[in-house]
């Protein structure tokens, strides 16, 4: 009887626990996604020719390693496009393969 309820306790015990740890990593991964979308950037890079084969882009000090990837994903309002292929740099635009 006596093991019964140690067994009992302590199952409630671990369930609490775990419900504890969901509650707490839910609500920090909630107040991480807010404080991403209150932050300003402060640069952007910006799509100056698009067809179906090319993207060139007029990429920010901060993009342009990025952007030399071997593939790099572009999101934005509109749409999204993958590119991948060489790195062609021009004055200040660097073009890429659409995939």
């Amino acid at each position: 009887m006596i093991i019964l309820i140690a067994a009992t306790a302590l199952c409630g015990s671990l369930v609490l626990l775990v419900v504890s740890i969901l509650i707490y990593y839910s609500l920090k991964a909630r107040r991480q996604g807010f404080s991403v979308m209150r932050e300003n950037l402060e640069y952007f890079s910006q799509i100056t020719y698009l067809d179906s084969n090319n993207v060139t882009i007029d990429p920010s000090i901060e993009d342009t390693r990025a952007l030399e990837l071997p593939l790099v994903g572009l999101v934005s309002r509109e749409g999204s496009l993958i590119a991948n292929g060489p790195v062609i740099h021009h004055q200040n635009t660097i073009t890429r393969s659409v995939v």
